[in-house]
């Protein structure tokens, strides 16, 4: 949300893009692990897709997401 508003603020995920483009290009420039900005755009997905769905959440029961709401969706089928 913007701070003066309650409207969405939209260009939030659109400067986190930038900022992840530039962060890889500076990569890039210093000879990394990457030679492409695709590949750092890839790396950069794994670790997103990891971080979301494959480690455990103090405030999940020390469980996956993924744990989760499998566990939900067969209470919500039992009932």
């Amino acid at each position: 949300m913007n701070k003066n508003s309650s409207q969405p603020d939209y260009a939030e995920p659109g400067t986190r893009r930038s900022l992840q483009k530039n962060q890889g290009a500076s990569l890039i420039r210093q000879k990394g692990l990457w030679r492409t900005v695709e590949q750092v755009e890839v790396a950069t997905l794994e670790f997103e897709w990891r971080w979301n769905h494959l480690r455990l959440h103090a405030e999940l029961a020390m469980s996956t997401p993924e744990e989760v709401e499998d566990a939900y969706y067969a209470d919500v089928a039992a009932a």
